[in-house]
């Protein structure tokens, strides 16, 4: 698509702005407020479709129990701990630059923000760009951007469109502008769209890559429309990919926090309403009584006989008979299902006091790679992601010039063959002495290791000192044994 045509922005604003991509934001903008603990009203909705408001708006609503950001954080493990880079064909004046440049964007806690919506999305966007003399990185959700689709790879993306999703937005046809000269063109011109594309060949002709800001009736409004670096300054972060841009959405986290809120809601009204008997009167229709209020709620008249065959009055309380354990008992087997189904430990998220213990530190490094184990695809995901990042870091540092880049991040020219190796922190082994102690026994009676070996485990120190112990005990054994004979 030619942007430098009018008609082709037209169109483009008017994919923007069609119901399945409104609807598309929509469910990004809601799993990310969802995320960010904003789970109230999708709560209230849930229930809704199953009771009426009225009933609803009698519940103990619980949105204060945000399983998705807990899920999360739990899986998005790559950045918990700094990891290292080291860089390959760069003098130590360049290494320093680009140091700084990575800490003043600060790109490790970027980098650990998009692994945890990555977890939550499946696919999430970066973008580098220069601001204030400085490369800075910026996240951006789903609900943030439009890709403008290669024709020729519907995977990849020619260009990318920033906007602002407006939350308010409802989806209906006769909301949306269809006509660009219509009467509400006035508020088509306070829209602002920010435009990315990277240079490439359509139809044998070279077209340069673009950057420029137009409105909603797709008029430019930047003097400059020149993207300076020609390639796209954004990293795509997601999964598998199915012949199509965005990868399969992934609700699964958010829908689970939604439900299972609503799950400890019904428990909570379900206490509510059964914590205490219910009052009861049994009495003509026409009983007058006084004083008929009781407790928290109204006492139930339950008019009896039918004018002729009068009964007595009957004041009684009917006593509840719900298995409260039970109900409990089926959402935590609920929550125990879906943190398995996700490979985790059913410890991670609890309703109860267990607290994960081991019994030495083989356990618990079996249990560090076992969560680890349902990343190691991520591992290798970021990988790249850390190498796209830095092809961006070098081609911004070598175009930008002048005051355009504040000194401390100035360098000679970086080789653009230039490589990054990026070190991820792994789960080590957690052993106490007497851990490694009966670690290595056992591999001396398998005949699976040696002396030396093993008292360099035990001790930590090199092979050189171990077999100097080792003589020194076995001397020392030798003399006691010589000492023993003699006194026998």
């Amino acid at each position: 698509m030619d942007l430098r045509k009018y008609d082709n922005r037209v169109r483009l604003i008017d994919h923007i702005n069609s119901r399945e991509n409104i609807e598309r934001k929509e469910r990004s903008f809601k799993t990310s407020e969802i995320y960010n603990d904003n789970l109230d009203k999708y709560v209230k909705e849930y229930l809704e479709e199953q009771f009426n408001k009225k009933t609803v708006a009698e519940m103990p609503i619980v949105s204060s129990v945000n399983i998705s950001r807990r899920l999360c954080k739990e899986e998005a493990k790559i950045y918990t701990e700094t990891p290292t880079r080291e860089f390959t064909d760069l003098n130590d004046d360049q290494i320093d630059a680009v140091t700084r440049i990575y800490e003043s964007m600060k790109a490790d806690y970027t980098l650990s923000k998009a692994n945890e919506y990555y977890k939550l999305q499946n696919q999430c966007l970066l973008q580098v760009i220069p601001k204030d003399g400085k490369l800075t990185m910026r996240l951006l959700k789903q609900h943030n951007y439009d890709p403008i689709v290669d024709p020729n790879d519907p995977e990849s993306a020619i260009g990318y469109v920033i906007s602002t999703f407006d939350r308010n937005l409802k989806i209906d046809s006769n909301d949306i502008n269809e006509d660009i000269g219509d009467e509400d063109d006035y508020m088509a011109s306070l829209k602002r769209y920010v435009v990315w594309t990277k240079t490439r060949i359509e139809d044998g002709e070279i077209i340069e890559g673009m950057n420029f800001i137009m409105n909603d009736k797709g008029e430019v409004l930047s003097e400059d429309t020149v993207n300076p670096i020609g390639v796209l300054p954004f990293i795509d972060i997601s999964a598998y990919k199915d012949f199509s841009y965005f990868a399969s959405e992934s609700d699964l986290v958010s829908n689970f926090g939604i439900q299972l809120c609503g799950a400890l809601t019904d428990l909570l009204f379900v206490s509510r309403m059964q914590g205490w008997s219910q009052a009861y009167l049994k009495a003509p229709e026409d009983f007058k009584a006084e004083n008929m209020s009781i407790g928290p709620t109204k006492i139930i008249h339950l008019p009896t006989g039918d004018g002729l065959n009068q009964s007595d009055p009957e004041f009684g309380f009917a006593s509840p008979n719900s298995d409260l354990q039970g109900s409990i008992q089926a959402v935590e087997f609920l929550l125990k299902c879906f943190l398995t189904s996700r490979g985790l430990s059913t410890s991670t998220v609890s309703g109860g006091s267990d607290v994960e213990k081991f019994s030495s530190g083989i356990e618990r490094l079996l249990a560090k790679l076992d969560r680890a184990e349902a990343s190691k695809e991520d591992y290798h995901l970021f990988e790249e992601v850390e190498d796209k990042l830095y092809q961006l870091i070098k081609v911004w540092h070598n175009t930008l010039e002048g005051d355009q880049l504040r000194d401390e991040f100035k360098a000679n020219e970086i080789d653009m063959d230039s490589k990054v190796a990026v070190g991820f922190k792994k789960p080590e082994m957690f052993q106490s002495r007497s851990d490694k102690l009966d670690y290595n026994i056992k591999k001396l009676e398998l005949g699976l290791g040696s002396r030396t070996t093993a008292l360099m485990d035990i001790e930590e120190v090199s092979r050189e000192e171990a077999e100097e112990m080792l003589k020194t005990i076995d001397n020392e054994n030798y003399m006691s044994s010589i000492m023993t004979t003699e006194e026998q």
